[in-house]
């Protein structure tokens, strides 16, 4: 990182991902309090050198809203994860998945209504050519699940909300949804859809 930094203006993307990617991997290891410094330095130097219309500033946004959810900091995620959903095209790929499933974990935390972002998520799934590319595969869902399950496994909808994060992982309607009631029983929404 420190090799980079001297390499590069510190408004460089590259220093952006490095941040990001690094805050991600401590994220994993529980360090929270480091790990949400840096999502911060990693949006904020987006920001400059992208704009905030720019996908990598929807992906720091979300990753900022996780970890201040893994925080207890349920309503500055909220104005993250609607940050990240206004940035153009996020609503026709694997990250808007992402972005609708975190909301609808943050609903189920905070005892909101949920139903928006499941039929969004609903609705997005079915747009036939979800686009994958630039989008990281590997998204480490295990960690989030975890830091949540000692507060939603009692939830009547912690299975669904188990199999929605394998389907923004895999970026297709996993068999599975199907047997749920609550999947089958929502109606799509726009996505266009306010919060």
């Amino acid at each position: 990182m420190e090799i980079d930094r001297s390499r590069l203006k510190s408004n460089h993307p590259t220093i952006a991902i490095r941040l990001n990617n690094l805050a991600v991997n401590l994220r994993n290891q529980n360090r929270l309090s480091e790990a949400l410094l840096l999502h911060q330095e990693a949006l904020d130097t987006d920001l400059i050198c992208r704009g905030s219309q720019h996908p990598k500033v929807a992906l720091r946004h979300t990753n900022l809203a996780i970890t201040l959810m893994m925080r207890g900091e349920f309503c500055p995620s909220c104005i993250h994860l609607a940050a990240a959903w206004q940035v153009p095209n996020t609503r026709s790929d694997l990250l808007g998945l992402r972005i609708l499933v975190v909301r609808f974990v943050l609903a189920l935390l905070l005892k909101q209504p949920h139903e928006t972002f499941l039929g969004q998520f609903k609705a997005l799934l079915r747009q036939h050519h979800l686009n994958a590319e630039g989008i990281d595969r590997s998204w480490s869902t295990q960690t989030v699940l975890d830091s949540f399950a000692k507060q939603l496994r009692k939830h009547p909808l912690w299975s669904l909300t188990e199999v929605l994060f394998s389907s923004a992982v895999a970026g297709f309607e996993t068999g599975t949804l199907a047997s749920h009631e609550e999947w089958n029983a929502c109606s799509v929404v726009s996505l266009d859809c306010a919060w």
